[in-house]
């Protein structure tokens, strides 16, 4: 998270009030490939090749993994090419009316060598039925190669594990916040942050960047489109962007139709798309997932209409936008 070195003034120097935040609510996608790398699956067993590892990640429920009787703890792993940030996972517990085979007490760990790291322990998972996913939200995030999910006991009554049974095992990323922003806190004028233009000195584009969504850049008049972006000195990642729209009641210059778009030179690509983005608080944040992330070193917002109901951009504000990704 970046942090705030200055008071700046911005919207109450001109007597608007500002109102609470919110936040609009992003899917969560597995990670995992579709078609996962048999090499990157890893267990403590099997019950029998009937039912391997590879079936807990093959999107498929009504297969499953079953791990070898009385092994206690039992795991289950997947290894992927690159440090990854997880923020919940999922587990489809399915084997029909047995339902002793399903997890009590376990633990998602993380690693990126030898050492492994609980990132989330969950205990006394009773109750499940034959076939029922569940979701967890993970307590320690943090960006790891290998994780796996850690069995110490069952639901059957015996001590320890007689048998863990798992359809599906899904590793999530989940919206803005699980990447940091990758944008500096700018206190001024800064080669990091151009714009297609702006409506006066007193909204530079350099405030859409400065931690304070109560300061905003605001676009030049009649301007389609228009635009505002962020020079890193290498390149990176970006999965999410959030957007912090703020101008007190006057909501039409809020963003209604634009762009994510990435660079390495001159050449923009289109990285992901928003059309009809209506209804506007004066004072709210909208995260969004960037559906075609790449490694560039130069990012901008591109919006080609406004929510006034006139044709093209207007004008638009912009109180804080960030970047996240690794």
């Amino acid at each position: 998270m970046k942090i705030h070195s200055q008071v700046l003034t911005g919207l109450l120097s001109i007597g608007v009030t500002l109102l609470p935040i919110t936040a609009q609510a992003t899917s969560c996608d597995d990670i995992i490939p579709e078609v996962p790398n048999p090499s990157m699956i890893t267990a403590s067993g099997v019950y029998s090749n009937s039912y391997p590892a590879s079936h807990a990640f093959d999107s498929n429920a009504s297969s499953m993994w079953i791990s070898p009787v009385w092994q206690t703890p039992a795991w289950i792993g997947y290894e992927f090419n690159q440090g990854e940030k997880i923020t919940q996972y999922s587990i489809d517990y399915v084997n029909g009316s047995i339902t002793s085979r399903a997890p009590k007490d376990f633990q998602l760990q993380g690693s990126n060598g030898s050492q492994w790291y609980t990132l989330d322990e969950r205990n006394n998972e009773i109750n499940w039925s034959g076939s029922e996913k569940r979701t967890f939200v993970i307590q320690n995030p943090g960006t790891y190669k290998k994780y796996r999910l850690v069995v110490s006991d069952d639901n059957d009554p015996r001590s320890g594990v007689v048998v863990i049974s798992i359809g599906t095992l899904t590793l999530e990323r989940c919206g803005c916040g699980s990447y940091p922003d990758q944008t500096t806190v700018q206190t001024g004028p800064s080669l990091n942050v151009f714009a297609s233009g702006e409506y006066s000195g007193s909204y530079p584009a350099w405030h859409a960047f400065d931690d304070s969504p109560s300061s905003m850049w605001i676009s030049q008049v009649w301007q389609t489109p228009a635009w505002i972006g962020y020079r890193f000195p290498e390149a990176k990642m970006i999965e999410n962007y959030r957007i912090h729209y703020t101008n007190g009641s006057i909501t039409t210059r809020s963003p209604k139709d634009f762009s994510l778009q990435g660079s390495n030179g001159t050449s923009w690509v289109t990285l992901d798309t928003r059309t009809n983005e209506t209804n506007w608080s004066g004072n709210e944040a909208r995260c969004y997932a960037v559906s075609h992330p790449g490694y560039y070193s130069q990012y901008r917002l591109q919006v080609t209409d406004d929510n006034d109901n006139r044709s093209g951009v207007v004008v638009i504000s912009i109180g804080d936008l960030s970047l996240e990704g690794h």
